[in-house]
């Protein structure tokens, strides 16, 4: 079975933020870029997705109304240990941004950000989520397409 390029490149974005034309605008941008993207407002929304399904790339907003985007960095990566992190604020902050760091964050984008620069973090973690599953497969000595499948909710990552 042959693997385009395109299928290794395309990651399962969740997007967090309590802003309804933030969520819309990067799930433009994304989708553009030939991502799938899940986007909610809330903790409780984002916890139940991450459970749902393996998610590849989760944009975070630091603030989410009364809720804190930082406490769940570590909840959202619980389920699948791939998934890579990224805050998003309007209250960029160097001390936020070490802690976010600290806690195991991919990286941190202060609003306003532009498409380029969605597009060119979303691009590093597919390489790098495309360089992981060739590895995997080598080692595994199975079929670089097998490890493309997205596992069940019972093989999570």
């Amino acid at each position: 079975m042959e693997v385009s390029q395109d299928a290794v490149l395309s990651l399962t974005v969740l997007v967090l933020d309590d802003e309804p034309n933030i969520r819309r605008v990067l799930g433009i941008s994304l989708e553009a870029e030939g991502h799938q993207v899940i986007a909610v407002s809330n903790k409780k929304d984002a916890l139940s997705e991450a459970r749902r399904r393996c998610i590849d790339l989760a944009l975070v907003d630091l603030r989410l109304g009364t809720e804190s985007g930082m406490e769940l960095i570590s909840a959202l990566r619980g389920p699948c240990a791939w998934t890579r992190i990224v805050v998003i604020t309007a209250y960029a902050a160097i001390d936020s941004a070490v802690e976010a760091m600290r806690r195991g964050t991919f990286d941190y984008l202060p609003k306003s950000f532009t498409h380029e620069q969605v597009a060119l973090v979303a691009g590093r973690v597919a390489e790098l989520r495309a360089r992981a599953i060739h590895s995997w497969s080598k080692r595994a000595n199975r079929p670089f397409c097998m490890l493309l499948t997205r596992p069940s909710a019972e093989e999570r990552c």
